[in-house]
């Protein structure tokens, strides 16, 4: 006759359960650090809310340019070739990035007529 103990088997899922959820955590933390780390979430963010609220603060007939060469240099250091600067006139909303991900985006308030970019000086230009 062979005893068994139902606690103990509990016990042992329990534990199992409690570490990898606790593996999962840390995983995700380690990935959080490094990404904010190589500073591409700060510029990220920087360059969104920099374009949202000079559109934002633009009066009608106004033309704005915006210098992304720090930008590129950084996606190019990240190995990131796909477009850095997202707009979506339709939805009001620029969406900045410089690595593999969502990137940050910002929404800002001003309708604004024509937004153009220039790929040999790396300039945004917006136009309300």
């Amino acid at each position: 006759m062979k005893l068994k103990n139902k606690k103990a088997d509990e016990l042992f899922a329990e534990q199992i359960i409690f570490w990898v959820l606790n593996a999962f955590f840390f995983i995700g933390m380690l990935l959080f650090i490094v990404r904010v780390s190589s500073g591409s979430a700060l510029l990220e963010e920087t360059y969104a809310k920099k374009i949202g609220l000079s559109i934002d603060l633009m009066r009608p007939g106004t033309e704005l340019r915006v210098d992304l060469k720090p930008l590129y240099d950084k996606a190019i250091a990240n190995k990131y070739n796909e477009k850095v600067v997202v707009p979506d006139i339709l939805n009001n909303k620029i969406t900045v990035k410089v690595q593999k991900g969502k990137g940050y985006e910002f929404r800002y308030f001003t309708n604004i007529k024509d937004l153009k970019y220039d790929e040999n000086s790396k300039v945004l230009f917006i136009k309300n």
